[in-house]
C-alpha cells in the first residue's frame, strides 16, 4: 500500500471516532460512523479531500472483492458511505454494495440489517426505485432465513402505494 494511502486510511479511522484531521492543508471534520447520518446534502462535508478519502475506501474495497475478503469491503463500502450525504447515489450504491458482500459472506443479518436501511433512507428522501429494490433484496433474504412474516412485510414495503392498495384488495377478496 502507498504511503498516501496509508495516511488517507489513518485520517479516515481517526475520523471513525469523532476527530478531526488535516489533509491536503484543510481541516477535516469526521462524523462518527455511529452517529445518526446528515439529513441533506448541505449538512455533509464535501470537500475535495472528504471526497477523495472517500473514493480511496472504494478503489481499497473493490481490491479486497476480488480475492475474496467480502466484509472486509464490505467495512470499506460502508465507511465510504457515510462520508457523503444520506441522499447521495453514491451512498445508495456503496452500501447495496456492502449489502451484497454480506449475504455473499454468508452475513445474511448484516446483510438484512443493511437492505432494510438503505430502503428506510431512500424512503425517507423520497427515491422510491432505490427503496423498492433495497425492500426486495431484503424480502429475499428473510424468506431464505424462513422468516415469512417478515418476508411479507419487505415485500409490501417494495410496492408502490398503488400497487400496495391493489395487492391488499385481492387478499382481502380472497378472505
Amino acid at each position: 500500500m502507498s504511503r498516501k494511502r496509508k495516511a488517507l486510511w489513518l485520517v479516515a479511522a481517526i475520523g471513525f471516532i469523532g476527530a478531526t484531521s488535516k489533509a491536503g492543508g484543510q481541516e477535516i471534520a469526521f462524523a462518527d460512523q455511529r452517529a445518526p447520518e446528515a439529513t441533506d446534502v448541505a449538512s455533509v462535508d464535501t470537500t475535495a479531500a472528504v471526497l477523495n478519502i472517500a473514493r480511496a475506501m472504494v478503489e481499497e474495497a473493490v481490491a479486497l472483492e476480488r480475492p475474496g475478503h467480502h466484509l472486509e469491503a464490505a467495512g470499506r463500502y460502508e465507511a465510504a458511505a457515510s462520508m457523503l450525504a444520506k441522499s447521495d447515489p453514491d451512498a445508495f450504491k456503496y452500501r447495496s454494495r456492502a449489502a451484497a458482500l454480506c449475504y455473499h459472506a454468508g452475513d445474511l443479518d448484516r446483510a438484512l440489517e443493511l437492505f432494510e436501511e438503505i430502503g428506510k433512507q431512500a424512503t425517507d428522501v423520497g427515491n422510491t426505485e432505490v427503496a423498492a429494490d433495497a425492500y426486495e433484496q431484503a424480502m429475499y433474504i428473510a424468506y431464505e432465513q424462513g422468516d415469512k412474516p417478515k418476508a411479507r412485510e419487505l415485500y409490501l414495503k417494495s410496492l408502490s402505494q398503488e400497487e400496495r392498495d391493489k395487492l391488499l384488495e385481492r387478499w382481502k377478496r380472497r378472505q
